[in-house]
């Protein structure tokens, strides 16, 4: 466990640090940070540091609420009316999908479009009884407390199905198309992937996981597709294997920054 704090909080100092412009928590002139290092959760995290991180921050809020609002509309037009039969599993589809979120998927329209469709099937599912059985999603009823169970698991499906076919029409080259789809596929998949990291999740409640298996659900359950949605785009935008590189590892480090210790430790050391 302590291993795993430490490596939480590595990736949560560097992902600080970008924000600050290189410089490090000592160098921000804010000591509240280094005396309370396992902060409440990701915002606190991404607190500006210096008065050049909040315009920093505020152009970036601004950024997302575009993108936002641009997801928003693409989902709209992409996804099957709410009269368009069979109506129930559509207007399902519909309820989850724009129940809320920050929409940081963002991109392209298609691409970031697709990654909100696998995001919202990854949810619709995980909220089901037989997983986390979760009744409220960001405030709002789950999918299968307004539609059952039933229509919620081929709602998910429906979803996953949709959100590659948007992949497959994406206007960018051939081989770009492919390697995206590939990398997606992945980051949802069984080995190192979201699912996978969700079976590992499930098999740590009945038994006490050590530090290598919760970074491994962190990783994969949460990180997985952080990784590719970046990967993806820097793919469609025609980015240097180097360039690349650097979104996966910055990825991996959103994906595991955002599981603070002091959540992980709350959840995990009882």
């Amino acid at each position: 466990m302590a291993e795993l704090l430490v490596k939480t909080e590595a990736s949560r100092r560097a992902l600080l640090e970008m924000f600050n412009g290189g410089a490090t928590m000592e160098e921000s002139g804010d000591g509240t940070e280094a005396d309370q290092p396992y902060g409440s959760d990701l915002e606190h995290v991404l607190r500006p540091q210096s008065r050049s991180s909040y315009t920093h921050i505020f152009m970036l809020k601004e950024i997302l609420e575009q993108g936002q609002r641009t997801i928003d509309q693409a989902l709209e037009k992409l996804l099957p009316a709410p009269t368009q039969r069979p109506e129930s599993i559509h207007q399902a589809m519909r309820h989850s999908v724009f129940a809320g979120g920050k929409r940081l998927r963002q991109g392209v329209e298609e691409l970031g479009s697709a990654l909100e469709m696998l995001h919202t099937y990854s949810l619709i599912h995980d909220d089901l009884p037989a997983l986390d059985n979760d009744d409220l999603r960001r405030g709002k009823p789950t999918c299968h407390v307004v539609y059952g169970e039933a229509i919620a698991i081929l709602a998910g499906d429906a979803l996953q199905t949709q959100a590659y076919e948007v992949l497959s029409r994406m206007k960018c080259p051939a081989e770009a198309r492919v390697r995206i789809i590939e990398e997606i596929a992945r980051g949802t998949g069984t080995v190192d992937g979201m699912i996978g990291g969700q079976v590992k999740d499930l098999e740590a409640e009945r038994q006490r996981p050590d530090a290598a298996t919760l970074e491994y659900i962190h990783r994969s359950k949460t990180g997985a597709l952080i990784t590719a949605s970046l990967v993806s785009g820097g793919i469609y935008a025609g980015g240097s294997t180097t360039e690349i590189q650097r979104l996966r590892d910055f990825g991996r480090a959103v994906g595991l920054a955002f599981h603070s210790p002091s959540r992980l430790w709350m959840t995990y050391s009882t």
